[in-house]
């Protein structure tokens, strides 16, 4: 193999991890809501609210359940938040974005 065709190597690197990560999870799009994903999303009564400064302040599961727990994750749940905006309860397109963020 020449010496540029070395050289253009590691721009198909991530071209290759995208394609490989996309292939791997493609499968999971088709899914519906499963696990926690189920209280999260379908169930947290703050996210159905809109209640925006609840969502960044409460605990993790504080929309779900009256004790809460101790999980603070303002910034999954402000990320679930737009995509429970755009998306509503459909599944796939959940699933999707959280592909291409795996993939980046």
């Amino acid at each position: 193999m020449s010496g540029a065709r070395w050289r253009s190597l590691p721009g198909l690197l991530p071209l290759a991890m995208l394609a490989t990560t996309l292939c791997g999870y493609a499968a999971a799009v088709d899914n519906g809501f499963c696990l926690d994903d189920r209280g999260i999303v379908l169930e947290n009564r703050l996210l159905r609210e809109g209640r925006w400064r609840d969502l960044i302040t409460a605990s993790y599961w504080q929309g779900v359940s009256e004790g809460g727990g101790g999980l603070y994750r303002p910034v999954a749940l402000a990320a679930i938040g737009v995509e429970w905006a755009l998306f509503g309860e459909a599944a796939g397109a959940y699933h999707l974005v959280s592909i291409l963020l795996q993939a980046l």
